[in-house]
């Protein structure tokens, strides 16, 4: 033990049990202690061997191992300068993707190369593209890639009220009731009115016979009608979903390699559903996308009197919903008339609704 510790060949872990001494020391300094041990008459006998250089000589007939491992290590510093997976933050009017294409234009988009990025250029090209983002920041964490939006307060258009401006009706009618706020009109109650016709003026003469631009403002509630024909084909053709085709591939940065190869035939709708492998929350671009076609095929059909008349009961629910939504009573009544194939219905709905709307007065 003196003899290794005049040389600086250092034992640690040492400890005697029974009659040996046990103790650990490096490959370079065991080599270098056996010309000491047969000169003090010590035997030595290696129990255990740890390290690297063990591990690797294990190894040695194993070289796909090794050469996989490098690989690995390589393809993992390289795959540091890419983007994996992008973040995006704070939108609400606008949509994912609107705001994922305006990235890939600029250049920042998943499986992109890190050094070429001009994240304060791609800030402002994309808020000059998209008016509705008052502030956006892009930040680059590794190799994620966070997109913070602040969109803009919608301003709703208000028509200022000292506006010089005349209401007019949206649709021809008989007036129910009118309540003038301002302006002045000619029109009274049970009055007929066409699309378009002035109902309250804005110019207002005074007692000097003057003239003068106000804001026109009035509820006025009117009988209107409306009237839409319908066509129903009593016969035809329409798609019949009869199988889904499945197909595969795999998404890794930019590539996209099929797995599956199953032929798919027109006509077919497809739902695409990615699954990504997720590291801390994170989605990475890796991962499997399958591709769910469902084919269709042309099958004949026979409409009866009692379908065609559901169909005709949801174009009639369809219109009240979007085309007279604003109206505060409804009633309607049908004619249908046979021409050929088809089943043509007439539509009457007699509406109860404020007509009124404001237009700016122009002055040159």
């Amino acid at each position: 033990m003196n003899l290794c510790l005049r040389q600086g060949r250092f034992l640690f872990n040492t400890g005697p049990v029974d009659n040996k001494f046990f103790g650990n020391l490096t490959v370079s300094d065991y080599k270098e202690i056996r010309a000491v041990a047969r000169r003090s008459g010590v035997v030595l006998k290696i129990k255990e061997r740890h390290g690297m250089p063990f591990i690797l000589q294990r190894y040695r007939c194993r070289s796909g191992l090794v050469f996989g491992a490098v690989f690995f290590i390589l393809l993992s510093i390289i795959m540091q300068n890419f983007i994996w997976s992008i973040e995006i933050n704070g939108i609400d009017s606008l949509s994912e993707a609107q705001i994922r294409t305006l990235l890939k234009e600029n250049g920042v988009y998943e499986g992109a190369f890190k050094g070429n990025l001009n994240y304060h250029a791609a800030e402002r090209d994309i808020m000059r593209k998209a008016e509705e983002i008052g502030w956006m920041s892009i930040n680059a964490s590794g190799t994620k890639v966070e997109t913070e939006i602040q969109e803009k307060a919608e301003i709703p258009f208000i028509t200022p009220y000292k506006e010089p401006c005349n209401l007019k009706a949206k649709s021809d009618g008989v007036i129910l009731s009118m309540n003038i706020k301002q302006g002045s009109t000619k029109l009274t109650k049970g009055s007929a009115v066409m699309k378009g016709q002035i109902i309250v003026s804005g110019v207002i003469q005074n007692s000097l016979m003057e003239n003068y631009l106000v804001h026109a403002d009035a509820d006025v509630v009117a009988s209107t009608e409306h009237t839409v024909t319908q066509e129903i084909s009593r016969s035809g053709v329409y798609l019949k979903p009869v199988k889904i085709q499945k197909r595969q591939s795999l998404e890794f940065l930019w590539l996209n390699i099929p797995i599956s190869f199953a032929s798919v035939t027109e006509p077919y709708t497809s739902r695409i559903v990615t699954e990504r492998l997720s590291l801390n929350n994170t989605d990475v671009k890796l991962g499997i996308t399958s591709q769910y076609c469902t084919l269709y095929e042309e099958t004949a059909y026979e409409l009866d009197d009692k379908t065609a008349c559901e169909l005709l009961n949801v174009y009639d629910y369809l219109y009240r919903l979007f085309s007279l939504k604003d109206c505060m009573e409804i009633e309607s009544s049908v004619s249908v008339s046979q021409k050929d194939d088809k089943a043509i219905a007439y539509i009457k709905y007699n509406c109860i609704e404020d007509i009124g709307y404001v237009e700016k007065i122009v002055v040159n």
